[in-house]
């Protein structure tokens, strides 16, 4: 935490994930490097096997390496949101467990849908922010608006840029990742 700014909050801001979910794990990276201990969740999609209608998006927990798989499989006709929230409840303990063990930053793969309507890691991103643990996310440009109400303005908006994330982490971390 900072003076000036006592909530450590960051939010890499992008049209899309993939760019933004690898400048997620450069930043854990960045961060254990530098003796950092990182807790949470991170984003990845294994290879895309054949035959099916879209790659399976999972969650790893960044201290076991636990994976969740996030995505329902509904069918080849299905359309829109086919996110699990059975599973997604069941990784929500990765951010309950960090906000007890005080890292010095916590990785969430996302604010997106689910949090912007008030569900998600809602509640678990408001305990890491009460706890005043640093918290490092993605928020898609579509869910800014949101995003914006749900801090209250306290975060910071990092362009989707190593360099962008590299300063953040330096600023507000002491992390000299550059």
């Amino acid at each position: 935490m900072t003076e000036d700014n006592p909530v450590v909050l960051g939010a890499i801001i992008a049209p899309d994930s993939g760019q933004a979910d690898e400048l997620l794990a450069w930043a854990v990276e960045a961060c254990r490097a530098h003796g950092k201990q990182v807790r949470g969740v991170l984003m990845e999609t294994p290879p895309h096997e054949a035959g099916q209608p879209r790659p399976k998006a999972v969650l790893r927990d960044l201290h076991t390496g636990e994976s969740y798989s996030i995505l329902q499989d509904r069918g080849p006709l299905s359309r829109g949101c086919c996110l699990d929230t059975n599973v997604l409840s069941r990784a929500s303990i990765v951010l309950r467990r960090a906000a007890t063990e005080k890292p010095d930053l916590v990785i969430v793969n996302r604010f997106g849908s689910s949090e912007a309507e008030g569900e998600g890691f809602t509640e678990e991103l408001l305990a890491l922010i009460e706890a005043g643990i640093p918290l490092l996310l993605i928020v898609n440009t579509r869910y800014l608006e949101a995003w914006r109400h749900f801090n209250g303005g306290m975060g910071d908006e990092i362009a989707c840029e190593q360099t962008s994330v590299a300063g953040w982490l330096d600023n507000r971390l002491g992390v000299g990742a550059c």
